[in-house]
């Protein structure tokens, strides 16, 4: 059984990349849905901090391995905010940042909505199918107990 071991302390000039990389999510954000004419944009954009917090100094992650089995996982709750996960994800190495260009087209890896099946490094869904969340907001029900039944298995991730 592992512990829990909190991040690194953060000093001024780690929190000044985490803002650059948060700036850099929101202009992703912000051009990928006036490229699709489609998306949100407030949930994503009040985000990108968090998500660039999590994706760029706290998770334990290989974006280059997205199905290694000791990496943290992420739940999306709030599907309509996809696109800002997708832009993290895209800057910080899992698919090419081009790639956002295809968000909510037909046959895209890019949906509205986060699918785990189309996508490698994403581990929950918020349409229908395996993962599938249900109801926006069933994250926070459903999180705890997949980190439970990891750590029955006595896996290392968090």
């Amino acid at each position: 059984m592992t512990t829990n071991v909190p991040p690194a302390a953060v000093d001024a000039a780690e929190i000044a990349r985490l803002e650059e990389v948060a700036r850099q999510i929101r202009i992703e954000i912000v051009k990928t849905v006036n490229h699709a004419r489609a998306g949100h944009l407030g949930g994503p954009l009040s985000a990108a901090d968090l998500l660039a917090a999590l994706y760029f100094n706290v998770m334990r992650i290989r974006p280059d391995e997205p199905a290694w089995p000791d990496r943290d996982r992420f739940v999306l709750s709030k599907g309509h905010s996809s696109i800002g996960l997708y832009a993290a994800m895209a800057l910080r190495g899992y698919f090419p940042v081009e790639e956002l260009a295809t968000f909510d087209a037909a046959h895209s890896r890019l949906q509205g909505h986060p699918d785990m099946t189309r996508l490698p490094g994403l581990d929950m869904s918020t349409v229908a199918g395996r993962g599938h969340l249900g109801r926006h907001g069933d994250g926070p029900g459903r999180a705890p107990d997949r980190a439970r039944r990891a750590r029955v298995r006595d896996a290392r991730r968090r």
